[in-house]
């Protein structure tokens, strides 16, 4: 019975020395959690109510540093970047020894690659990767900085990183969203291609064309000057001079039907290419948002420039065969007058 009231007498000790401090180092600590919990449910309004609770209070001054940084992580999260930025700036510049300093100089980078500062985020990536090489979040900065090259167009460059991913990091939950980078980037070498052979197709129509007028103004000069002569020459003496100009007339004609005949083959060309475009777009749009689920990239390869020239084309073709039946209608009557001679 003694040795009973003796240890409930040290217990009551014990319990009136413990310092306030420990108490509230305590309930800090447990508030702390409760910010991180709510943060990873995506209950962020309350999670941010709780770190900047922590702040304001000055017995939680030992948690200054880790509320600063699960704010900024918090923001980004609500995608208010601005504000994660000012947060960040904070806690890297006054708490460098903090546990979570290497992963804060990682949300530099992402912070950057946010703001479509991707020059920026690729040297804060790469000076976090050399500064803390054994970090886990490295293969998040190697994909990340894959993503802003692939953003700049440097796709070499940029599936270089993604590969690094699949060899160096195979167990990152990274990998998935890097083999599907890797497929787009080929998927965009062969569009760039195919959008290189249009052009050059596009060029190549626009000179035929040039031409195909060309000899349509010869063509329809000699036509007039064939009527003309028959006008004014109907004896024997012009017959030679006349049979020459229907020869001139036949060799245009054959010309014309010939450069139609290319023009109507590098039309059928321009739509092959342009079905090969429009395939290879769907294809990227239908795998779009199985892989990545922090962001997607969009990629158009929509050109005005070449619909514009591809439209003016069609037109220029529709007026030239409209004006080449008008042509025959009337070589039809020049013949048909030499018949009556």
């Amino acid at each position: 019975m003694k040795n009973q009231r003796a240890g409930a007498i040290l217990a009551i000790i014990v319990i009136f020395f413990i310092p306030l401090s420990h108490i509230y180092a305590q309930s800090g600590e447990a508030l702390f959690d409760s910010a991180i919990e709510n943060f990873r449910e995506n209950r962020y309004s309350q999670s941010l109510a709780e770190f900047r609770q922590l702040l304001l209070d000055p017995q939680y001054s030992s948690l200054r540093g880790d509320a600063y940084f699960w704010i900024a992580k918090v923001l980004i999260a609500q995608e208010r970047i601005q504000d994660a930025e000012r947060n960040l700036n904070f806690f890297l510049n006054n708490f460098q020894e903090n546990k979570n300093y290497p992963e804060g100089r990682y949300q530099r980078g992402r912070i950057l690659y946010l703001k479509g500062e991707y020059e920026s985020a690729i040297r804060a990536f790469s000076d976090f990767i050399s500064g803390y090489p054994s970090s886990p979040f490295v293969a998040n900065a190697y994909y990340w900085t894959g993503e802003a090259l692939f953003h700049l167009g440097q796709l070499d460059e940029s599936e270089k990183m993604f590969t690094a991913v699949l060899q160096e990091f195979p167990t990152s939950y990274r990998v998935e969203a890097a083999r599907y980078r890797l497929a787009v980037i080929t998927m965009s070498r062969r569009e760039q291609e195919l959008l290189k052979l249009l052009q050059w197709t596009q060029e190549e129509s626009i000179r035929t064309l040039e031409e195909f007028r060309e000899n349509e103004q010869q063509y329809e000069e000699a036509i007039a000057s064939y009527q003309q002569r028959l006008a004014r020459n109907a004896d024997e003496v012009y017959a030679e001079e006349i049979r020459e100009l229907l020869a001139q007339v036949d060799g245009l004609e054959e010309r014309q039907t010939r450069l139609q005949q290319t023009i109507d083959s590098q039309q059928n060309e321009i739509r092959r290419l342009e079905n090969q475009i429009r395939n290879l777009e769907l294809e990227k749009d239908s795998g779009a948002g199985e892989n990545i689920q922090e962001e997607q990239v969009v990629f158009s390869s929509d050109d005005p420039d070449i619909q514009a020239t591809l439209d003016l084309i069609r037109l220029k073709v529709d007026a030239l065969k409209l004006k080449e039946e008008l042509v025959l209608g009337l070589e039809s009557q020049i013949r048909e007058m030499q018949g009556n001679q």
